[in-house]
């Protein structure tokens, strides 16, 4: 993230946040030994995984002790790191949404005149990061939140490339307050509407018709969401009956559970499937 003032204790210390696994990572990097262009070193998070808010101290201690610098805005390597991290993330946690959040005040400057062969202050060639994660057998997306002063072309672009509908644009009104709106959109709109079937399932241990949805939302007690294959209606289907390979929310459920501040979902296995 571009370090600057809108991210204060009460976002990461929301209630609305909780469970919400997060990492931390500043760009530009302190200059090194390291080249300037190497993605891999924005890959390893200044503040390393954890569940908010039990991370926010940490976060919030990172953000404090960092300085804003405004001498280059290094996006191409930075963002290519994070999304680096985000597919090991996403490989390493199948049944979870894996996705990259840029935050910055900026457009593309530096790191170098080229890097690989490319020019990292081309929006396409930023774009184009985005896109290929969109696009891996684990989907990374990557959302972008603009803070006063942001190209919003350029965020819109990679918001849109990343497989996001467009960048989260914050005011300068109140910044503290719009953003944590801000988060509280992307982390609703990170929601995974689509589960790899369980190893288990998959490998033939628990029949297919065993298996169970429990879904709750706005901390509600979980309940078990129907299967409904034609998904006329709020519940879930088989991305393909004679073979599945994934869960699938039906459009109610998913929007739903986007627009929700707290959504949880939990894959039972072992009983008859409730179906519609």
């Amino acid at each position: 993230m571009d370090k600057r003032e809108g991210w204060p204790d009460s976002v990461v210390n929301s209630a609305r946040f909780a469970g919400v696994r997060v990492a931390l990572r500043f760009f530009p990097r302190v200059a090194d030994d390291v080249p300037a262009c190497d993605q891999k070193a924005y890959s390893e998070p200044l503040v390393p995984f954890g569940p908010l808010p039990d991370n926010a101290g940490a976060i919030v201690a990172a953000i404090e002790a960092e300085s804003p610098n405004g001498a280059s805005t290094p996006i191409y390597p930075a963002l290519g790191g994070a999304l680096l991290q985000g597919i090991d993330v996403a490989e390493d946690h199948p049944g979870e949404a894996s996705a990259v959040l840029l935050v910055t005040d900026g457009q593309p400057q530096g790191p170098a005149a080229r890097c690989a062969g490319v020019n990292p202050e081309d929006p396409d060639a930023i774009a184009d990061l985005a896109a290929r994660a969109a696009r891996y057998r684990f989907p990374v997306r990557t959302f972008v939140i603009g803070l006063p002063g942001v190209n919003q072309s350029f965020a819109n672009q990679v918001a849109v490339a990343g497989g996001t509908d467009a960048a989260v644009l914050v005011g300068a009104n109140n910044i503290a307050v719009e953003f944590q709106n801000a988060l509280a959109k992307v982390t609703g709109q990170a929601l995974p509407c689509e589960v790899e079937v369980p190893s288990q399932v998959a490998g033939g241990q628990v029949a297919f018709d065993d298996v169970n949805v429990l879904f709750g939302l706005d901390g509600a007690p979980q309940e078990v969401l129907p299967q409904r294959p034609g998904c006329d209606g709020p519940g879930w289907r088989y991305d393909n009956p004679a073979s599945p390979a994934a869960l699938v929310l039906c459009p109610d459920t998913c929007e739903a559970a986007r627009g929700a501040s707290i959504a949880k979902i939990q894959i039972l296995l072992g009983c008859e499937t409730v179906i519609l």
